[in-house]
């Protein structure tokens, strides 16, 4: 499937299984859903979004493994430091993500971002850095995983092992189907944001307004 429909039934996903009621439920649910949609396809080669992730995490991968290592040598406690001004959750969640990252950079495709290896490293970090956001993320590959499943191509999904390759072998990745799930997400995403973001007394209010 395409990237749009991926991103759009990402967030679908997630604010469909969380019912998000606050403001930051309903962001993390946003901004997760779309990331986990979005971030298995980091290892398509060529895409632009492959090659700014490789340069992001490679850029980022570099810079953590740089400052350890003058911090360890010096011994200036500037790692102490930071783990103890923004919680060890949070710094473990962030290197968790850019080691997913890189690794799903450098896979051929539809294989770790595609499998549930790496649903879950990918979710559990980002679960360390927000726990509403880590569920969220799930979500979001989880609907990608299984519409990537209707496709012609198969996914390991235990990798890395090779066996079995699941492939339902249904549709063309940017087919008729893709358009109509795309139109299908899109629309689930406006219904679920206009249920859970606004008002109980608004949604009335544009109610009857519709009706008349």
């Amino acid at each position: 499937m395409r990237g749009r429909t991926h991103i759009t039934a990402g967030i679908a996903a997630a604010l469909l299984v969380l019912h998000p009621t606050t403001v930051l439920g309903i962001g993390s649910a946003v901004a997760g859903g779309a990331l986990g949609g979005a971030i298995c396809d980091i290892d398509c080669k060529g895409s632009d979004l492959n090659q700014e992730t490789i340069r992001g995490a490679v850029l980022a991968g570099i810079c953590i493994a740089g400052v350890t290592v003058y911090d360890l040598r010096s011994g200036n406690g500037l790692i102490d430091h930071i783990r103890n001004a923004v919680g060890t959750n949070l710094l473990l969640g962030i290197l968790g993500l850019v080691i997913c990252c890189i690794w799903g950079c450098i896979s051929p495709h539809r294989t770790f971002t595609h499998s549930l290896t790496g649903l879950l490293a990918m979710s559990a970090s980002a679960w360390l850095i927000c726990a509403p956001l880590g569920y969220a993320v799930a979500l979001g590959m989880a609907s990608h995983i299984l519409l990537d499943l209707l496709n012609r191509k198969g996914i390991p999904l235990l990798y890395p092992l090779k066996k079995p390759v699941v492939c339902l072998n249904l549709c063309r990745a940017d087919g008729l189907v893709n358009s109509i799930l795309s139109v299908v997400c899109s629309a689930a995403c406006v219904i679920l944001l206009f249920v859970y973001a606004v008002p109980e007394q608004v949604q009335n209010q544009i109610l009857h307004w519709l009706r008349t």
